[in-house]
């Protein structure tokens, strides 16, 4: 029986970034990334989206996102890292949500309920041994995808970074290509109909938008647009297909490579610092 390999962006995501820090995520029963104030402003920024995109006016939303992280911070369940105060946390949503109401919800077309948080579990390969999996954001009238995003800072976030090499919208268009094919014809024939030789695939241009918000004291919002088309697609398994070499070559009981060339190789960011690079350096 053929073994199959189901992929969430996050996780790979993680594995461009270091394969050591996806291989502990994945399979150390010690590993413990909890939340933190980053992370739960990010989802309460999404609570807000999600209930405008519902059809909630801009006030009514961002009172059910202001219940959800106060919800958060009296269950003390995530670890405070960059906004210590309740009241500095819960005034960074409430600036943001402005932000995004005025400068982001204008420039998003309608989107069906069905689109919002819609999940997925696709094949990606033709001989279904590769899948996708998770949920876009949004995917409005017209196909874009949609993405939510808080920064520390909005210059953070390059266009010609976004088109060269961000593996997270690459996911997600290429996904919601073969949901619509999944959809329309099972999943054999979309994948027959998908890695059909250049330029027959059936796989249209799909494009995509991150909508970023900073957290500044005065908020700034951008949109990153950017689109995947086939090329991506192919790359995409590629890259994905080598990852279940090297698990299936060194199995998950030792230590993959280690790459410390990006901000989250830190104490700060990574949970498994402290016996990994951080052995290395006298504190």
């Amino acid at each position: 029986m053929r073994k199959t390999y189901t992929f969430r962006q996050s996780w790979a995501k993680d594995f461009l970034l270091c394969p050591e820090r996806s291989r502990r995520s994945a399979f150390d029963p010690e590993w413990d990334s909890p939340d933190t104030d980053a992370t739960v402003l990010g989802t309460a920024l999404h609570e807000y989206m999600e209930s405008r995109l519902h059809g909630l006016s801009h006030s009514e939303a961002e009172e059910d996102a202001v219940a959800w992280l106060d919800a958060r911070m009296e269950a003390k369940d995530f670890e405070r890292i960059q906004i210590k105060g309740d009241d500095t946390l819960r005034g960074k949503l409430v600036g943001m949500a402005s932000r995004m109401n005025t400068s982001v919800v204008p420039s998003v077309p309608p989107v069906d309920p069905a689109e919002i948080e819609r999940v997925f579990n696709v094949p990606l390969t033709a001989d279904g041994t590769i899948r996708l999996k998770g949920a876009w954001d949004a995917r409005d009238i017209n196909g874009r995808i949609w993405d939510w995003k808080t920064a520390a800072q909005i210059d953070r976030y390059q266009g010609w970074e976004i088109d060269r090499w961000y593996v997270q919208p690459t996911f997600y268009c290429v996904a919601a290509a073969i949901v619509d094919l999944v959809d329309e014809y099972g999943e054999d024939t979309a994948m027959e109909l998908m890695w059909k030789e250049a330029p027959t695939s059936a796989m249209a241009e799909v494009d995509f938008t991150f909508a970023v918000v900073s957290k500044s004291t005065q908020p700034i919002a951008q949109l990153f647009h950017t689109t995947r088309n086939i090329g991506h697609a192919s790359w995409l398994a590629e890259q994905l297909r080598s990852f279940v070499t090297l698990y299936e070559g060194v199995g998950v009981d030792y230590a993959w490579p280690k790459n410390d060339q990006h901000a989250l190789c830190s104490a700060k960011w990574c949970p498994a610092w402290g016996d990994c690079k951080g052995r290395h350096f006298t504190q």
